[in-house]
């Protein structure tokens, strides 16, 4: 597993308001995984988004898609904090991104400033929240990276404090036989889904329920946490398979 840097202080919060996430890291979507944490901004555009530490803007993007207006800062640490679907940045930035866009002829600008030209102070506002490119409802997309390759870290485990106090829910089991002559029952046909009850301690198939299996087959599992004041459904954390006991898969 790669390893993260870490901030030399505690970064403060990206926003003033309560952070609620709508989706955290690694959170599973239809056709990849979640690099960072989506905070709630009250179902508004314009919440003040500072700076969580130190540092200066490496780049700013403006497109119609993807993270929309979003604003990149490097920290000393060899951190990069991502801040992304902004509405608008704080007038120095706003300046230059003005300026390229004049001098480009188009809206689409991708700047990458001279490194230390823009600094940064911790609980400086730097933008403004919004709902640019891929977002489908106001809130601020936050990322915190490793700035020699931009490998993707849980802001969670790098200071972003967020209450959850709720565990995991176990929705249901599925099993997909993985080779020609597998079988799972009732016969015949491919992948089964069995819902779950819950019960003390955990979650376990309906009561009476066996699945039988022929040949090599695989299991799907539906997960899903939930955080404290929100009902958005979010990502676990780790999923461990053990077999009679003894660990057989592990997935972080």
């Amino acid at each position: 597993m790669a390893q993260a840097p870490s901030f030399k202080t505690v970064p403060l919060a990206p926003m003033d308001i309560p952070l609620l996430p709508s989706g955290n890291f690694m959170e599973l979507r239809s056709d990849h995984f979640h690099s960072g944490v989506d905070l709630k901004t009250n179902g508004v555009e314009g919440v003040p988004v500072r700076a969580v530490a130190d540092g200066h803007v490496s780049r700013i993007r403006v497109g119609p898609w993807g993270y929309g207006l979003a604003l990149y800062i490097d920290h000393p640490e060899g951190l990069t904090t991502v801040y992304g679907h902004l509405r608008a940045f704080a007038p120095e930035i706003a300046e230059q991104v003005l300026e390229a866009q004049y001098s480009a002829q188009n809206q689409t600008v991708d700047l990458t400033p001279t490194a230390g030209s823009m600094p940064v102070k911790a609980g400086e506002v730097i933008a403004w929240s919004g709902n640019t490119g891929g977002s489908s409802a106001p809130h601020l997309h936050y990322e915190v990276r490793r700035t020699r390759d931009q490998h993707a870290f849980d802001p969670e485990a790098l200071g972003l404090t967020l209450a959850d106090s709720r565990p995991p829910v176990i929705r249901g089991l599925r099993i997909y036989p993985s080779a020609p002559h597998s079988r799972c029952q009732p016969y015949p046909g491919t992948a089964k889904g069995f819902a779950t009850d819950e019960r003390s301690g955990g979650f376990g198939l309906q009561h009476g329920v066996v699945p039988a299996v022929f040949g090599p087959v695989g299991f799907a599992v539906h997960a899903v946490d939930f955080y404290d004041g929100t009902s958005n459904t979010c990502g676990v954390r780790k999923i461990d398979v053990l077999i009679d006991e003894k660990p057989h898969f592990k997935s972080t």
